[in-house]
């Protein structure tokens, strides 16, 4: 079975039952090949052992909360790579375990799956450009975390001119940004960022295996099947690249950019005739 087909195993359950631990760590092959899943889980469920005590020790609820930050952020000192942010590894929860240190999105992760195990379940939020958690006591009473910035908490106001700061105005605040986000999503955004990051490094290869996961996820993304082609074609797998352009342009055949994939499909039956 390929590390995709095992990712798409674990996504395909109802959004409570999912695994997100070992979805991220699946995802996190693409940049350790040989990485042992289960054997980073247990290291995940020795972390949630030493946080037990000090975390059952208050009531269910956002004492128990506080007290899971103040474990990992402070006791622990999992907090945001400021210095290399666009290292592939921060993408990973097996690096995130190893160097305490990550992304907002693979901080949040651990935070959930620590929590989850603890009796003090969050729930991702994905506004554009960061990520927090979120605990609501009612739908009328909620507070987000900040794994990156210390777990520091940070009110409905407080998430408002974190987009406001990160866009300098350039993106009018949408009340949506502030729900929370399945359990797919969170997986999408972490394959997404770790394909951003090995598309602008040229690691085209790696790049690739994250697009597969992307795909074997959404099969019917038209973007992730032009880039999946374009990146074939990059590594001179001319006869995968044509399938994936023409596959894009029979999903979505009135694409701006019809004509330039018509184009390039064209090329690459030229160059595969050459091949023959």
């Amino acid at each position: 079975m390929t590390d995709e087909q095992r990712l798409l195993q674990v996504l395909d359950q109802p959004d409570d039952q999912i695994d997100l631990g070992r979805a991220a760590l699946w995802l996190a092959r693409c940049e350790y090949p040989g990485l042992d899943v289960d054997k980073e889980l247990a290291r995940l469920e020795a972390l949630a052992d030493a946080a037990r005590l000090p975390v059952s020790m208050h009531k269910a609820g956002i004492d128990r909360v506080k007290a899971l930050r103040r474990f990992l952020a402070e006791t622990c000192g999992f907090r945001g790579n400021e210095q290399d942010y666009y290292d592939p590894k921060n993408s990973c929860l097996n690096h995130v375990l190893d160097r305490r240190t990550g992304i907002p999105i693979t901080l949040s992760v651990l935070y959930m799956e620590v929590g989850r195990r603890l009796g003090a379940s969050l729930a991702g939020v994905g506004l554009p450009g960061h990520f927090l958690l979120k605990y609501a006591a009612s739908c009328h009473d909620a507070v987000f975390i900040d794994p990156f910035h210390g777990g520091r908490f940070v009110d409905s106001s407080g998430c408002r001119d974190l987009v406001s700061r990160m866009y300098e105005g350039r993106l009018s605040f949408d009340p949506s940004f502030l729900e929370a986000v399945d359990k797919r999503y969170i997986v999408l955004r972490m394959l997404n960022n770790l394909r951003s990051i090995y598309v602008r490094g040229q690691q085209f290869s790696k790049a690739l295996s994250v697009i597969q996961m992307i795909l074997a996820i959404t099969p019917a993304s038209s973007g992730d099947l032009k880039q999946r082609g374009l990146i074939h074609y990059r590594l001179g797998h001319y006869k995968q690249a044509r399938e994936d352009l023409e596959a894009c342009l029979f999903l979505n055949p009135q694409s701006e950019d019809a004509e330039a994939i018509q184009q390039t499909i064209g090329e690459l039956k030229r160059l595969t005739a050459l091949l023959n």
